[in-house]
């Protein structure tokens, strides 16, 4: 993680290559930029803690959320994150 070159206070996470971009939501909690209008956020909804992966829209001058996404468990993010070598040797 590297401070972002502008000195804005944003911070820069690489991964392979690429950059996701780390801001505040409107809840205060960090959300990630992975590509374009798609985001990584943890997010709390009825007392539990839950990793959306989200596309969003421009509403004016906010982000919103939209449909097209998924909200998993810290659990089943987990798991997911196991699956990663596997799934990064597969795209080789």
């Amino acid at each position: 993680m590297t401070e972002d070159a502008k000195g804005t206070g944003e911070y820069i996470f690489m991964n392979r290559g690429k950059r996701a971009r780390e801001e505040s939501s409107s809840s205060g909690e960090d959300r990630f930029e992975i590509g374009p209008r798609r985001f990584v956020e943890v997010t709390k909804f009825k007392g539990s803690k839950y990793v959306n992966v989200r596309e969003y829209y421009r509403d004016g001058d906010r982000w919103m959320p939209s449909k097209k996404g998924i909200a998993l468990r810290p659990d089943e993010f987990h798991m997911l994150m196991e699956c990663n070598a596997t799934v990064l040797q597969a795209r080789s």
